[in-house]
């Protein structure tokens, strides 16, 4: 029997089908149309694209309504060489922003931000960014709330079978969704989130705007940007205590 893994779970390889692995309770809908999705040429882009209106020099105007053109590879080569050295000559390195991001893929030789970064530290440096846009706040804060990083927080965190069994009180600011646990960046064998809430027997609060971010939950609704004032008084209780 053959497998494979991605990002949103691990497959059974059946002829040219894939099935979710016999023990994952709740398989990502994403998979479903994992090979269908990478055969529709419709939805793949199988050439470089640019912008017609950078092509025909707008200087960025018409980015909102704009289309795009299929070109070469050499051509597309071409263009990004000569952009390269009109920046660097015009405005140097530090003009030079090397903004992919991405999942992109698992492993690291086809991970297109690293390469993009090989490449324009080869041309002599750029501009890149800190952290990520996703759980950057948390990589930020952490160390100072336990001392620990992120990575270091993630690897100690208590396991899902310790919970159900001693945890008297869950408590989640924004849920703990099962559409949050459909994918990992490091890829995942069983979808298990949904299945170890609805059989925890604490207590769970969801402090969040959606009452579907933790079903089977007492909830506290609040308003997306919004504080409450110093003046304010106590807390109302949850739904249902």
């Amino acid at each position: 029997m053959k497998y494979t893994a991605a990002h949103w779970g691990s497959y059974e390889i059946d002829g040219e089908q894939l099935k979710p692995v016999s023990d994952d309770p709740a398989p990502s809908r994403i998979g479903r149309g994992w090979v269908s999705a990478a055969r529709d040429t419709n939805s793949r882009i199988l050439k470089p694209v640019v912008r017609r209106g950078w092509l025909d020099g707008d200087g960025g105007t018409n980015r909102c309504s704009d289309s795009f053109v299929e070109i070469s590879w050499d051509r597309a080569v071409s263009l990004v060489a000569d952009e390269i050295k009109r920046v660097r000559s015009e405005h140097g390195n530090g003009a030079i922003y090397g903004g992919s991001y991405g999942w992109a893929s698992a492993g690291r030789f086809h991970h297109a931000q690293s390469q993009l970064k090989r490449l324009l530290n080869l041309a002599g440096g750029f501009v890149s960014g800190r952290n990520t846009y996703s759980h950057a706040a948390g990589e930020v804060i952490l160390p100072h709330i336990t001392g620990l990083g992120q990575d270091a927080v993630q690897q100690t965190s208590t396991t899902w079978s310790l919970l159900a069994k001693h945890c008297t009180l869950l408590v989640a600011f924004g849920g703990i969704s099962g559409r949050n646990s459909q994918t990992s960046s490091s890829g995942t064998l069983r979808h298990e989130t949904e299945g170890w809430l609805e059989t925890m027997p604490a207590r769970k609060v969801n402090i969040s705007p959606r009452k579907s971010d933790m079903p089977s939950a007492d909830w506290l609704s609040i308003r997306p940007g919004t504080r409450r004032r110093p003046d304010a008084g106590p807390l109302p209780h949850a739904a249902g205590q």
